[in-house]
């Protein structure tokens, strides 16, 4: 009788090693399932993202010292063009969303003033002319753009350097009432 109950109780025992095993086995699989899928997700960002991130803007001096001086600089370090182009200014206190795009009014209601579009913009360095104003308590203006890669794809890069997807210009615009054409920006 002993002999049936100690058989019994090592089948028990095993049966529940092989679940506790089951069950650790189970455990790492989904473990390394999430970890696989967070890298072919990371990857694919990392894709997405890989011409955008080339793309740069700062600028040299506050002011041009004259009207030919050309003070923002924006540096696409790609070998493809980025296309829609559209660099504004807004305070150097702003939270740096989407939304900045309507801000370009609060220096006026010459948003020319405010904001320049460039349809294709190929490699290498551009210089542009901004006027960027300047407020009482270290307030100033600072510049941030907006441009889709070759893929098609809409970035925002804020005044923090920041890069975001964003929606395209022909959609982004008429939210926040900045007329058509936007060649009407383009720089003189």
């Amino acid at each position: 009788m002993k002999n049936k109950t100690d058989n019994k109780f090592k089948v028990q025992i095993s049966s529940i090693i092989s679940g506790i095993a089951v069950l650790i086995s189970l455990s790492s699989l989904l473990y390394q399932v999430n970890i696989n899928s967070k890298a072919i997700e990371n990857q694919n960002t990392k894709e997405k993202r890989s011409q955008a991130i080339n793309v740069s803007m700062w600028y040299k001096t506050i002011t041009p010292i004259s009207r030919d001086d050309k003070n923002i600089i924006i540096n696409n370090a790609n070998s493809n063009a980025i296309y829609d182009v559209f660099v504004i200014y807004v305070s150097n206190r702003s939270p740096g969303k989407l939304s900045d795009i309507g801000l370009i009014t609060q220096y006026g209601d010459n948003l020319r003033n405010n904001c320049q579009f460039i349809e294709v913009l190929p490699p290498g360095e551009t210089k542009l002319a901004m006027n960027l104003p300047r407020a009482m308590g270290g307030e100033h203006a600072t510049p941030e753009i907006f441009f889709t890669d070759s893929n098609g794809k809409s970035w925002f890069r804020n005044l923090h350097g920041n890069l975001l997807e964003s929606k395209s210009l022909n959609q982004l615009l008429p939210e926040y009432k900045i007329p058509a054409p936007y060649t009407q920006y383009s720089p003189t």
